[in-house]
C-alpha cells in the first residue's frame, strides 16, 4: 500500500520492496512506450525502416537503457515529450488541429516531471508557424495554439499542485537546489573540453 512517508516502509521493508518493484515496472513501462511511439511515429511518417531504426536507436541507447532501471522522473518526461512530438506530427499529416491542442497537456505534464522538458511546447509553436507557412489562416492557427496552452498550463498545474499550495517551500527549493547550477554547468564544460579529447 502507499503510505505517505518514508518511516513506514523503514518498519516494513516487504512494503519497500512491493513500492520497489512496481516502480520498477513503471520505469520499464516508460521505456518500452518510448520504443512503441518511435516506431509508429516512423513509420507513419517515413516508412517501417524508419520506425524500426527510430525504435532500435532508443532501445540501446545508455542514456536511456539506465534510467529504465531506477526511479526517476526523466524517462517519463522524454516519453511525454515524445508524445507531444507525435501528436504534432498527426496535426500536421493529417489537418486536424485537435491532435496539436491535446500535444499541448502532453507538453505540460512532461514539464510536470522535468522542468526542462516544457521546452516541449515548442513543438506546437513549430507545428503552427508551419501550417501558417503553408497558408493556413492565423486565426485559426491562434485559436488552437490558445487551447493547446491552456491545456499545457492546466496538466502542469494539476500535477504539481504544491507550485500553488506550497508556494513559499517551493521558492526555498528552488533556490537552495539553483546553487548547484554554476557546478553543474562547470562539470559539463571540463567534460567538453578536459574529458572528451582524453577520450
Amino acid at each position: 500500500r502507499l503510505v505517505s512517508g518514508v518511516l513506514f516502509y523503514m518498519e516494513h521493508p516487504e512494503q519497500m520492496a512491493w513500492l520497489y518493484g512496481l516502480a520498477r515496472l513503471f520505469s520499464g513501462a516508460c521505456y518500452l512506450t518510448g520504443a512503441w511511439l518511435l516506431w509508429r511515429t516512423g513509420r507513419r511518417l517515413f516508412g517501417e525502416p524508419a520506425g524500426l531504426a527510430a525504435a532500435a536507436l532508443w532501445v540501446v541507447a545508455p542514456g536511456l537503457v539506465l534510467p529504465a532501471h531506477y526511479m526517476k522522473p526523466h524517462l517519463m518526461g522524454m516519453v511525454l515529450t515524445l508524445g507531444a512530438y507525435a501528436l504534432c506530427a498527426e496535426t500536421l499529416r493529417t489537418g486536424e488541429t485537435r491532435w496539436g491542442v491535446w500535444a499541448g497537456a502532453l507538453a505540460g505534464l512532461a514539464m510536470a516531471a522535468v522542468s526542462h522538458l516544457g521546452t516541449a511546447c515548442l513543438l506546437v509553436a513549430g507545428t503552427a508557424s508551419l501550417r501558417l507557412a503553408e497558408g493556413k489562416p492565423w486565426r485559426g492557427e491562434a485559436a488552437w495554439t490558445a487551447k493547446s496552452a491552456a491545456l499545457f498550463s492546466l496538466a502542469f498545474f494539476a500535477a504539481t499542485p504544491y507550485l500553488l499550495l506550497e508556494t513559499r517551500t517551493t521558492m526555498a527549493a528552488w533556490r537552495e537546489i539553483s546553487r548547484f547550477a554554476p557546478a553543474s554547468m562547470r562539470n559539463l564544460w571540463d567534460f567538453a573540453l578536459v574529458g572528451l579529447p582524453r577520450g
